[in-house]
């Protein structure tokens, strides 16, 4: 099979898939369920039972039992849909018949966060990115195969190809958005899901300055701050020493491209 690439999109690094064997095997087992109420319904008319409710209740729990592995199973179905081609410039989400390109230069939002146990335990399963804040995010979720390699590949990329965008922008004066949820959307997300359903806020970005809440932070200010130091949380203090931002680093969005292009920011203040 061959894979569309151009100048554009550069050379096809993998593709990654979800597998469907578990599909197969819940479909199995749902079979499985729906055939021992149907052994009890035609042991029924061979066998003389004075009390037809204790043969309905008997097909009852193995046809409810199939039905729910069945809706199950369709809802993890719709899950898995997709498939990801990763190149060297951009990512092609194919759904059927349907190509959707974005390359990592223009992505603005990539957000990494956990989902189900592994979740809630503080560990990172998912991607979800999208073009733009007005655009729908695409979710990849931790069934993926090789879930992490992806994860992984992708934030790399993602970094290589948009730094470049944001160090232009800011050398000719202009600002750049980040966007992030706070810690309580965050653990909120963790608990009751609906994990891309999320309110954010902007973090501006110029070589003078960092604007967050309303508060403008000079970049001189954090022009001694070891942001190698942060990893659980990012916390921004103003001149004044009061916290600006403070939120689970997570909860901000392209994190990888964040702290890089506010590396080369401070790299900048301290050579001025």
């Amino acid at each position: 099979m061959t894979h569309p690439q151009s100048p554009q999109t550069g050379e096809l690094i993998e593709t990654f898939r979800y597998s469907k064997w578990p599909l197969v095997l819940m479909y199995a087992l749902a079979g499985v369920f729906f055939l021992a109420a149907a052994f009890v319904l035609v042991l029924e008319r061979q066998v003389q039972v004075d009390d037809y409710k204790i043969i309905l209740q008997a097909s009852a729990l193995p046809l409810v039992c199939g039905l729910a592995v069945l809706g199950l199973t369709v809802w993890q179905g719709t899950l898995r849909k997709a498939r990801y081609e990763v190149y060297e410039r951009g990512i092609t989400e194919i759904v059927g018949r349907k190509r959707t390109y974005i390359a990592f230069a223009e992505m603005q939002d990539l957000y990494l966060f956990g989902t189900g146990k592994m979740g809630a335990a503080g560990f990172l399963t998912d991607v979800a990115y999208r073009l733009a804040p007005t655009t729908a995010f695409h979710w990849a979720n931790q069934h993926l195969g090789r879930h992490l390699e992806f994860m992984q590949l992708v934030c790399q990329l993602h970094v290589r190809e948009r730094l470049p965008v944001m160090i232009t922008a800011l050398s000719s004066n202009s600002v750049v958005t980040f966007n992030y949820v706070s810690s309580a959307q965050v653990w909120k997300k963790r608990i009751l899901g609906k994990y891309l359903d999320v309110t954010t806020q902007p973090i501006l970005l110029s070589r003078s300055h960092i604007e967050v809440g309303g508060r403008r932070i000079p970049a001189a200010t954090l022009a001694q701050v070891d942001i190698n130091q942060w990893s659980e949380r990012i916390t921004i203090k103003d001149a004044s020493g009061a916290v600006a931002l403070s939120t689970i680093a997570s909860g901000i969005f392209s994190l990888d491209l964040f702290l890089e292009t506010l590396a080369w920011i401070l790299r900048e203040e301290n050579r001025a």
